[in-house]
């Protein structure tokens, strides 16, 4: 008589499908997180601010490095023009990022080229919480101060 192989029961079946489940609501989440990304910092490094200021949730806050809150995107397209209007340009390059359903971590390197030609780049972590298919919260942890230092050059010549 031949031994009868145990095959996996009806829980395990659920156990396996859920498991997809799982990773094809993941995969959907980090395949939207991406065309967000990707779209607004397109936008940043554009500066262009009607962009920038329409992927921004009705309720969206933010809040950039030592400056005050930002709440709607008519606030928060008032405080970033103003931040751009002194400077040139920027660029980000993206080190790390760290999703969770909620949100995603970005470690950056923002390059800033500054009134006078000069380039200043500086790190950057900021932390962007998705409201749909916009930018519901956005907290931006960077010094901005190196931007308007005056060159060890420019110092020494006065």
């Amino acid at each position: 008589m031949k031994a009868a192989i145990a095959l996996p029961g009806p829980s395990l079946g659920r156990q396996v499908a859920r498991a997809f489940a799982t990773l094809a609501a993941i995969r959907r989440m980090k395949i939207s997180r991406d065309a967000l990304i990707k779209r607004y910092y397109e936008a940043v490094d554009a500066m262009d601010l009607e962009t920038f200021k329409s992927m921004h949730s009705p309720k969206a806050r933010v809040i950039f490095a030592n400056f005050p809150a930002a709440e709607g995107p008519d606030q928060i397209a008032g405080a970033i023009g103003q931040f751009w209007s002194t400077i040139s340009g920027l660029k980000h390059k993206f080190i790390n990022r760290w999703d969770h359903p909620e949100e995603s971590i970005l470690e950056v390197a923002v390059s800033y080229k500054r009134k006078d030609g000069q380039t200043v780049t500086l790190p950057c972590i900021t932390i962007l919480k998705p409201d749909g298919d916009k930018v519901g919260e956005l907290r931006i942890f960077t010094d901005v101060a190196p931007v308007y230092a005056e060159q060890a050059s420019q110092k020494l010549a006065v």
